[in-house]
């Protein structure tokens, strides 16, 4: 049986109290527990998702918290890293969600010598890529820069989509910040992206795609998808609302696949990750 989601009715004395003091109140949780709760798109006022904590309230409005709160917030420290490659100059690790791409953090795990190849987003999960030297880690960025590195991702993404391909594409920048992350769209006088899409399975409310993005800009598959009118679930900073009502505790999107040919032995190289558990089923 499901577990009953936190439901509270404001009353007037907690009328105009912003959302974060007031479920700090309620749950007894500390700033970081609540905002953590409000980032991940937890909450909803009026039926409505509220990410934000400075949000003042109004009486008679319905706030209501998913079950899921409690243990979300516990913190999972990771005790170790997948590896699902490794030769003597670099190695493919399976990404864990909610894990930040820093070399600090990859040095918890691997010698401070090693340095990522590239990145990405916090809560992407996937094949990631971490070289043992710089020269190696050079030699990679090239061939991103010159798009002989093919990477595959997998992501579930708001409403129905009905056509079996896409291609996606414009000139993407920064156009704004919200709460420190920044967010990017198209712009005249931005930089050229292009992402193909497939469509896996498509349903009523969501649908599965693979994206291969052709080009690598920062937030390219979010930004494409937001763009088209069918934002990755769980992107609750490209995505105010959405039309599926499942309950996604994280961005979507897991990069599945990655293949190249090694700047080293010239040997191709294919690796894959498998769909983690908190993948939407």
């Amino acid at each position: 049986m499901p577990k009953k989601n936190y439901s509270w009715k404001v009353s007037r004395k907690d009328a105009k109290k912003k959302i974060l003091d007031f479920l700090k109140e309620k749950l007894l949780a500390s700033n970081r527990q609540v905002k953590k709760a409000l980032d991940k798109g937890l909450c909803k006022v009026n039926g409505r998702i509220e990410r934000f904590a400075t949000s003042l309230l109004k009486e008679g409005a319905l706030v209501t918290l998913s079950s899921s709160f409690r243990e979300f917030i516990q913190e999972k420290k990771q005790k170790s890293i997948k590896i699902l490659y490794e030769d003597e100059f670099f190695l493919a690790v399976d990404k864990p969600s909610n894990f930040e791409c820093l070399d600090k953090n990859i040095h918890l795990f691997f010698p401070k010598k090693y340095l990522l190849i590239h990145r990405l987003d916090k809560d992407t999960t996937g094949v990631l890529l971490i070289s043992k030297t710089q020269k190696f880690k050079e030699k990679m960025i090239k061939n991103f820069k010159a798009q002989k590195i093919q990477k595959t991702y997998l992501a579930w993404v708001d409403g129905h989509i009905k056509e079996k391909t896409k291609k996606i594409e414009s000139n993407l920048k920064k156009i704004k910040a919200l709460h420190g992350q920044s967010i990017y769209g198209p712009s005249y006088d931005g930089k050229y992206a292009l992402t193909n899409l497939e469509v896996i399975d498509s349903y009523k409310d969501k649908t599965i795609v693979e994206l291969k993005p052709i080009t690598g800009r920062t937030h390219q598959l979010r930004a494409h998808m937001k763009q088209i009118s069918h934002p990755i679930l769980g992107d609750f900073l490209y995505a105010k609302r959405f039309i599926c009502s499942d309950e996604v505790l994280r961005l979507q999107l897991h990069a599945s696949e990655i293949e190249f040919e090694h700047p080293e032995t010239l040997e191709n190289i294919y690796i894959s990750s498998e769909i983690p558990e908190d993948f939407l089923s």
